[in-house]
């Protein structure tokens, strides 16, 4: 529309606002019962900024399209990662080639597609907003540029591919099915060490099969229980996901009826003391602020006498160190 220049319906841009409205209908309720909490965490934004600008913001478009390492991932397990698949984690390195591909590619993309080359300027602006807000680096914000990111690095490939020079011309797509080969063995090596290890120390954490299994081990005595299913449902959501000073916590979890549900709530656990779904509630309830000395002390001490208040009591104490 915007390069054809189309004009605007204005009855048709009402109709669709409507429509598009009406998803929002249930959030908008959600606002209004919890006194537009995210208007509070927009507001609030400034204390979860860096105080300085992260050089790492400039790495991010290179990174999202290939980091070629797995270190942060895997942990300590890149060691069997490097011992087993040797040529794999050697000659990663060759992803780098595509940092040097990249902004040749946004030059390229710019000169020889003059109606779309408008687009290279918010995606090369990115870092800059972000640095400016100094927002923490996380490689996520970066993947609303993804798509353009490749177009870049596939406009290099093109260039290269019809150069008139055949010896670069035959260099281009030499590296190119390399880069595509190399890909497709470096996968493979990662997943083959994900399925061979199934519990990485790294970010990755445990494979689902063996996380299922280690889930119904745990819950095999409660398989009777009406609440047996949800127990294994609740059990997949980490604990810091349930802090009640995040909106989706906010969302599942109305503080008022836990309060008075507390003394059930404890009887729960005394009867099932891996009751997640119990767990999880109670972890909303007392992390919707940072929780006083007292707060910590009693929790400490239902902790000694309840057996399923160890792991609430562990994460209210890990909330209030982090604050």
């Amino acid at each position: 529309m915007f390069l054809k220049k189309t004009g605007l319906n204005m009855r048709y841009v009402a109709i669709g606002a409507v429509i598009g409205i009406i998803p929002a209908i249930p959030f908008v309720f959600y606002q209004i019962q919890t006194g537009c909490f995210d208007c509070k965490m927009f507001f609030s934004v400034s204390e979860r900024i860096s105080d300085i600008i992260n050089p790492i913001l400039f790495q991010r478009p290179f990174q999202i399209i290939s980091q070629g390492d797995f270190l942060k991932i895997l942990g300590p397990d890149v060691v069997y990662f490097a011992k087993n698949f040797p040529a794999a984690y050697l000659f990663k390195t060759i992803y780098y080639t595509e940092y040097l591909l990249l902004p040749a590619g946004l030059f390229i993309f710019y000169k020889f597609f003059k109606k779309t080359g408008f687009l290279v300027f918010p995606v090369f602006v990115l870092p800059f907003i972000y640095a400016f807000f100094k927002l923490e680096p996380q490689i996520h914000y970066f993947i609303i540029g993804a798509p353009f990111l490749y177009i870049f690095l596939a406009s290099s490939f093109y260039y290269f591919f019809t150069n008139k020079n055949k010896a670069l011309r035959n260099f281009a797509r030499g590296l190119f099915v390399v880069i595509i080969l190399f890909s497709l063995y470096y996968n493979f090596a990662f997943y083959k060490t994900i399925s061979d290890l199934k519990n990485v120390k790294g970010d990755y954490g445990s494979v689902y099969s063996e996380t299922e299994k280690n889930v119904k081990k745990q819950y095999q005595r409660y398989e009777t229980d009406p609440h047996y299913q949800e127990m294994i449902i609740a059990s997949y959501i980490p604990f810091n996901l349930t802090h009640g000073n995040i909106g989706i916590a906010r969302l599942l979890y109305d503080p008022n009826k836990t309060q008075r549900n507390m003394g059930p709530l404890e009887e729960r656990l005394k009867i099932v003391p891996v009751d997640r779904r119990v767990q999880n509630e109670l972890i909303a309830y007392y992390t919707r602020e940072v929780p006083s000395e007292e707060t910590l002390e009693s929790l400490k001490k239902k902790s000694e006498e309840i057996e399923g208040f160890g792991p609430i009591y562990r994460e209210v104490l890990n909330f209030y160190n982090e604050q």
